[in-house]
């Protein structure tokens, strides 16, 4: 490798394979960088990820750490990596970029790149409708915080809104939040004969439509908002079916407001390689989270041509959103049950929608998305 290459260091939260195609396509596509990343935890209870210990592409280090619990409704901690530090001399990075404010490893960076007159930039995927009592104490903390940052990069346009509410200035890059779309493509995108051949093995009625929700049985996603509204949708539209992937603290709660409806199917923890061809039987995610910085899941259901019913407070819903399905507003039951309504009134309209999915996320590929950010280069 020649002297001319430089090092760019992540110090991202935590390994899943969203980052990991992100930092594969940076590695790839970047040439003039040697990429090395920091994870701050290998996971936690609620997020099922295998992390790949061996990487080729680029270097990466799980940091030493004491995790304390801070929502142990919705698996968030606080992680006090104590070899951080170490691990920074090491490196020896010539552009850090951390993910977050809110974790000791953010300051000790801050704290490293001043003394050493390093370039360190901040990814934030924010938005102002993450109102936790602990955001609204914190926030003058973190307007004072980003003062100390060199450049911002954004997870989206709602993200970029509140990087300014903050009171960033200077550049602020969007670097959309993506998946690995070639992967879902591949696995999800489904001919007509095979959505069939798959919905009747899985006993679902090929003429019917099928509802997918996709992530953490937490509270903020609002999935009891969404069997409601299922249950209200069936009374005037009866072949319908819900899908729930995923697991997590409101299971066992969600499972009893389904009242055994033969038609709400929960079919737990499903791996990258499992939920394409679910997207791909279904006709449209729903994502009625009342807090939602991005939704990686509305990337993966558009990358299987699934139509979309997203709610105003994810962040995606301004970025992915036009013309492939609804945005309803947030918390709102009666605009849910109105936005599932209409979404399956029409067949000929509903494939359009999922056409257009597809069209969309295309240009959302991550190997595309990092050769229009400065900081790569």
């Amino acid at each position: 490798m020649g002297e001319s290459v430089k090092k760019l260091l992540f110090i991202q939260v935590m390994w899943t394979p969203y980052n990991h195609a992100r930092f594969s396509s940076i590695a790839s596509e970047c040439p003039g960088w040697n990429l090395h990343v920091f994870y701050q935890t290998t996971g936690n209870a609620y997020r099922r990820w295998r992390a790949e210990e061996k990487e080729d592409r680029y270097r990466q280090v799980f940091l030493k750490h004491v995790r304390i619990p801070l929502r142990p409704d919705q698996a968030f901690s606080l992680n006090i990596n104590y070899n951080v530090f170490s691990e920074l001399e090491k490196c020896d990075p010539d552009r850090v970029i951390v993910t977050g404010w809110d974790s000791p490893a953010t300051l000790a960076a801050i704290l490293y790149c001043k003394r050493r007159g390093k370039e360190i930039i901040l990814y934030s995927d924010s938005t102002v409708h993450e109102k936790s009592y602990r955001r609204r104490i914190f926030k003058p903390y973190v307007r004072i915080l980003v003062r100390f940052f060199d450049g911002f990069l954004s997870g989206g346009t709602a993200a970029t809104e509140y990087l300014r509410d903050l009171g960033a200035r200077g550049n602020i890059e969007p670097f959309y939040n993506t998946v690995d779309v070639d992967h879902f493509m591949k696995r999800g995108l489904l001919s007509e004969s095979e959505r069939k051949k798959e919905r009747l093995r899985l006993g679902l009625d090929p003429a019917s439509g099928v509802l997918i929700f996709s992530g953490r049985l937490v509270s903020i996603k609002k999935v009891d908002m969404l069997i409601d509204a299922f249950h209200a949708l069936q009374r005037e539209k009866e072949n319908v079916h819900l899908l729930i992937a995923g697991y997590g603290p409101e299971e066992a709660r969600l499972k009893r407001l389904a009242r055994g409806n033969a038609r709400i199917r929960f079919l737990g923890h499903c791996d990258v390689n499992e939920i394409p061809r679910l997207y791909g039987i279904s006709d449209a995610l729903v994502l009625p989270s009342i807090e939602e910085p991005w939704g990686l899941v509305v990337n993966e259901a558009m990358a299987c041509g699934c139509a979309v019913v997203v709610s105003d407070r994810c962040g995606s819903s301004r970025d992915l959103v036009s013309g492939n399905g609804l945005v309803f507003e947030g918390g709102n039951p009666d605009a849910l049950g109105g936005a599932l309504r209409s979404v399956l009134e029409s067949g000929n309209r509903l494939r359009d929608m999922r056409r257009k999915s597809v069209e969309i996320i295309r240009r959302f590929r991550p190997q595309d998305l990092v050769g229009a950010i400065s900081y790569f280069r």
